[in-house]
């Protein structure tokens, strides 16, 4: 979690897209080459829809950043992807995920040097319930890293999973 600029000079954002806060993958030294970390929901009670959040991947090292989906939490299928420098301001992706899965993750692997902050903000969850023979939208679960007190969960998100390094989310 972070507030500002990242540490390192021409990479990450400058502040949160929304708020105070954001959380994002620290990729200096000792972090490179192959910095990466796997940000996972819990398990959602319906299949989810769409997922919309704001990423910023500025540096001249960025690396690839996956969005997957799974069933059961331990096996995953690619939904979206992007890998480079997308520049210096916060991208919006909305990414349909057809109600097929009830887990979903970020995946960022970095490249080969310290210049390859990626960066999440403002992330927002939609799942449908189906009854027959109609079907009703669920509540919507949206993180907010900027609101969360430093020893509070990051609603329906896990923390880090994996990572290497010190990548800091």
């Amino acid at each position: 979690r972070r507030s500002g600029s990242t540490p390192s000079f021409s990479t990450g954002p400058s502040s949160a897209y929304s708020g105070s806060y954001y959380i994002y993958c620290e990729t200096s030294s000792p972090n490179y080459p192959g910095t990466y970390f796997d940000l996972q929901t819990y398990e959602q009670s319906a299949g989810i829809t769409y997922l919309d959040f704001y990423y910023s991947m500025f540096g001249s090292a960025i690396g690839t950043v996956y969005l997957q989906g799974g069933t059961t939490g331990s096996s995953w299928s690619d939904i979206w992807s992007r890998s480079g420098n997308h520049g210096s301001g916060w991208n919006y992706a909305s990414v349909s995920i057809g109600g097929t899965y009830t887990y979903l993750r970020f995946l960022y692997v970095g490249s080969s040097s310290w210049a390859g902050d990626f960066a999440l903000d403002y992330i927002t969850i939609t799942t449908v319930e189906t009854t027959s023979p109609s079907v009703t939208p669920a509540p919507s679960s949206t993180l907010a890293p900027s609101t969360l007190a430093p020893s509070t969960s990051i609603g329906t998100w896990l923390t880090i999973v994996g990572v290497t390094g010190s990548a800091t989310i």
